[in-house]
């Protein structure tokens, strides 16, 4: 009787250490599985702010690119405006000098006719 006493006792022991080792597992299991979830929502916030990083980045690229076309586009244009301002001054002395002809062949007409 005293052995059934004893393995009866042992048999409640180790179900007792058992029972703690089942609730112990459930804790760690529940903790991590908190963990797993947030290091999963981490991760999607870590991919969602890298796409939001590389849209940034193409946006600052075609930006930049935008940039360097219109300064090519302004230099362009400066170097039309100034061909146009040359080609202007070209005009002005050619309708100078036309004036001046037109004026002395008045005059020499003129004089033919008087003559």
């Amino acid at each position: 009787m005293e052995d059934f006493e004893q393995e009866l006792a042992r048999l409640w022991s180790l179900s007792s250490a058992l029972k703690e080792a089942k609730e112990k597992k459930d804790s760690l299991q529940e903790k991590l599985n908190s963990l797993l979830q947030v290091k999963a929502e981490s991760l999607n916030r870590s991919n969602e702010l890298e796409e939001m990083q590389q849209r940034l980045d193409d946006r600052k690229f075609v930006t930049g690119d935008m940039s360097m076309q219109s300064k090519i586009v302004e230099e362009d244009i400066k170097k039309k405006e100034e061909r146009l301002g040359l080609e202007v001054r070209s005009l002005l002395v050619a309708g100078t000098a036309l004036s001046v002809s037109r004026n002395r062949l008045q005059v020499i007409l003129v004089n033919t006719l008087l003559d």
